[in-house]
């Protein structure tokens, strides 16, 4: 796979407002809107953690950031797999790019983005 950096990572929780406040209390900044709540560090221009309604609390997704030749290397890759799928974005999230379910049933989502 052709990943260049960590982007962010998405928890499911089943009270976002509570979330957002403790990461708030942790330092975070956050925003939320509709079913979610966006929460970055102070001082960066990156998501850091993505918070989703969900009915447990569990992972949603981890995402890498890479270029558009890095984006059409992870796509081939995951066609050609037969560990891997492409699916199609969850509706409560914010990003596009890939999204790929592993073996396991893991969820990873490969963006065009910059490192922060």
């Amino acid at each position: 796979m052709a990943a260049k950096h960590f982007h962010h990572l998405g928890l499911a929780i089943p009270d976002v407002p509570v979330q957002k406040k403790f990461y708030e209390d942790f330092g975070l900044i956050g925003e939320e809107t509709e079913n979610r709540a966006i929460m970055r560090c102070h001082g960066r221009d990156q998501d850091q953690l993505v918070l989703t309604e969900g009915a447990e609390r569990k992972l949603h997704h981890v995402s890498y950031g890479t270029d558009e030749t890095g984006l059409a290397a992870v796509k081939k890759s995951v066609e050609a797999s037969d560990t891997a799928k492409l699916i199609d974005c969850p509706t409560e999230t914010p990003y596009e790019g890939l999204w790929i379910k592993d073996f396991e049933g893991d969820v990873f989502n490969m963006i065009v983005a910059e490192p922060a």
